[in-house]
């Protein structure tokens, strides 16, 4: 899965990709995905924003091509 986060002030986009996994139920949260990310220190580290954008397959390649096109500053990282 993709997930994007954008920030306006800074022009910039974070791109990461990770995959849904398992885990506890919590019946006070009314959105529950958990997501292993390939690169959690990348995440952390390129934290612009509260609201982000997941997808359920890796469209990563077309988000690039999108920030060129509209001259947005991706952040990524895929190990």
């Amino acid at each position: 899965m993709s997930l994007f986060r954008y920030s306006g002030e800074m022009n910039a986009m974070t791109i990461n990709i990770g995959e849904s996994v398992e885990g506890r139920y919590e019946p006070n949260c009314r959105t529950q995905m958990r997501i292993a990310l390939m690169d959690f220190e990348h995440y952390m580290a390129t934290a612009i924003g509260c609201h982000q954008v997941m997808t359920f397959e890796d469209i990563t390649g077309s988000m690039e091509e999108l920030c060129k096109l509209l001259n947005v500053k991706v952040l990524k990282s895929y190990k």
